[in-house]
């Protein structure tokens, strides 16, 4: 039996309880209801500084210093020739103070990749980067296996194609290609190449007579140099650039080259 005024205390005690109950849900709902807006407005906060230096929704800013043109995300092909796990067979560069001569062992790897090609195994997919000759001053096929640019070696070249639903990639500097697919085991003759791209051979191509690997492009994306070299650089190839970042065939985290430096008086 309760004593006389105890269940008034308890009564008390039981409303107090609740009040604070109520109070504490009060709070956590609202909480929960300003947490999306919070995240929201960090993300809003995140991508201004990305709208004021000139990158639209999807792309990447420019790092200080840079022009302000906006990076597109890869291609989907674009994206594949990035992959991390590719086997990179043809390197951007090689080791120059190697013992023997570099290029004769990369060639030979190559020879070899090709050879398995011809196989009736499938032939799996590699990443090879490919620079251009464009700065030849002659009429050249297009592609080199970028450590052989500038070598002088017929061995050199390579002759892509393009897999159905992969743009062609234009010949340019200022950069380097990397290619993803597999050789196809066939070598060719740069004439060839052309007939088969539905192109006509003219006076003067004498280098096109090489027989060169044929290497299938599954997909392709560009690495851009950080920087231009000279402002004729710039004016030669800043247009396609621009439209090759656009277009969204700039490789995974590259961006347009920065300005060259100010020419002295």
């Amino acid at each position: 039996m309760l004593r006389p005024g105890t269940a008034g205390v308890i009564l008390a005690a039981m409303l107090r309880r609740s009040v604070i109950l109520g109070m504490l849900c009060a709070l956590a709902s609202c909480a929960k209801r300003e947490a999306p807006v919070r995240a929201g407005a960090a993300a809003t906060a995140a991508a201004a500084p990305a709208a004021a230096n000139g990158a639209a929704p999807g792309t990447s800013a420019p790092a200080p210093g840079q022009a302000a043109v906006a990076v597109a995300p890869p291609a989907p092909d674009a994206a594949l020739a990035g992959a991390k796990e590719l086997k990179v067979l043809v390197p951007k560069s090689v080791d120059d103070g190697a013992a023997g001569d570099p290029l004769d062992a990369l060639a030979k790897a190559i020879a070899k990749e090709v050879a398995a090609a011809s196989g009736k195994k499938a032939a799996a997919r590699i990443v090879i980067y490919a620079d251009t000759t464009v700065d030849y001053e002659c009429l050249c096929p297009p592609f080199v296996f970028a450590p052989f640019w500038n070598s002088g070696r017929p061995d050199g070249y390579v002759l892509p194609i393009f897999a159905k639903g992969v743009p062609d990639a234009s010949a340019i500097k200022q950069g380097i290609f990397r290619f993803a697919g597999h050789f196809d085991g066939r070598r060719i003759t740069g004439l060839e190449w052309l007939k088969q791209r539905g192109e006509k051979a003219s006076e003067g191509m004498s280098e096109y007579e090489h027989k060169a690997p044929v290497f299938v492009v599954e997909g392709w994306c560009f690495e851009p140099v950080e920087a231009f070299g000279a402002a004729s650089a710039e004016e030669a190839y800043g247009g396609s650039l621009k439209q090759m970042a656009r277009d969204g065939r700039f490789c995974a985290g590259a961006r347009y080259p920065a300005p060259p430096e100010p020419e002295g008086p």
